[in-house]
């Protein structure tokens, strides 16, 4: 178990190596590019360790091989948001956080191994912080804000007219107008909801900072003023566009096809990709597992879909609802 686990180590921080080497290659901000180099001999390091700890055990380690799609992925990733590629990096370096301290505990080792696996583990705390650091300035909370806007109007508008196709079996036009009524409403109250719970949020912090400033002040102390950079406008915006797009995709087939039994498998599934995919950048943002996360999503999406569905089942049965 303890080789198993070295191997598995050393192939992670062997692909991290390449992997903050390619960031930097591509990297045009002149501090991150020194950054991520940094970071790349560090990790190339750590891989040292790991491969020096196997030989001592007498065991080779494999040769390790990189997907070519997996740094496509972060290469992309790294254009389109800077904060996703942060979180990605931060998660990793989450991860092997706490894997190498369990790890530093469970097994014995010499001395000297325990010393270097140490200062490994303080390596990768310094490197999640700087990656914490690097998400906040990218603005990851306003990413954030998109991801969940996407989510919560995808779920809740892929419930309605799923119901709603129970009940108008011949109108998908009238299910994809109820959706899409439905749609706006929702994410003008996200929009404001998130305005509100912002702005409070900023004019206590405000008040925080105001106190600090007052206590210094009377300690005769220097006063450094903090800026307090929460923007309710922005996060309302980022809430409400998303909650829209999240609409789009389950309403979106109910305007082109001739009956709700057409347009329904095709909004179920443009939705569980979308699903997925949602679920896969909330993780990222989060530090949780992909895997984990992205099937919650979906489970949880095609289950309220399913009861949905049921429910206008039932009320059409209920109120004795001609089919339309």
């Amino acid at each position: 178990m303890q080789v198993q686990e070295a191997s598995e180590f050393y192939r992670e921080e062997f692909k991290d190596s390449l992997l903050y080497r390619t960031l930097a290659d591509e990297e045009r901000d002149e501090d991150l590019r020194k950054e991520f180099i940094r970071i790349h001999a560090i990790e190339a390091r750590h891989a040292d360790f790991w491969r020096r700890f196997l030989e001592r055990r007498g065991v080779r380690p494999e040769r390790v091989r990189v997907g070519r799609l997996s740094l496509w992925f972060v290469r992309l990733l790294r254009r389109i948001s800077p904060a996703l590629t942060s979180s990605l990096l931060e998660f990793n370096e989450m991860s092997a956080i706490i894997r190498y301290y369990d790890f530093y505990r469970a097994y014995d080792l010499s001395e000297e191994e325990r010393e270097e696996l140490r200062e490994i583990i303080v390596d990768e705390i310094e490197h999640e912080k700087f990656f914490s650091g690097k998400k906040r300035l990218f603005g990851a909370e306003n990413v954030r804000d998109m991801v969940l806007g996407i989510n919560d109007g995808l779920v809740e508008i892929l419930g309605v007219v799923t119901g709603l196709s129970a009940v108008y079996v011949t109108r998908p036009d009238l299910v994809g107008m109820s959706g899409l009524v439905v749609g706006v409403a929702g994410a003008l109250s996200m929009a404001s909801g998130s305005f509100i719970s912002v702005r409070s949020q900023r004019q206590v912090n405000e008040t925080r900072v105001r106190l600090k400033a007052i206590l210094r002040e009377l300690r005769g102390e220097s006063i450094e003023v903090e800026e307090v950079k929460e923007s309710e406008l922005k996060s309302a915006l980022y809430t409400g566009i998303a909650y829209l797009c999240g609409v789009a995709l389950p309403v979106a087939p109910y305007f082109l096809a001739e009956t709700t039994a057409e347009a329904l498998p095709i909004s179920l599934l443009l939705s569980a990709a979308l699903l997925v995919f949602v679920g896969s950048l909330i993780s990222l943002l989060s530090g949780i597992s992909v895997k984990k996360k992205a099937l919650e999503m979906l489970v949880a999406g095609m289950g309220t879909a399913f009861l949905s569905y049921l429910f206008g089942t039932l009320i059409a049965s209920l109120f004795h609802v001609p089919v339309q």
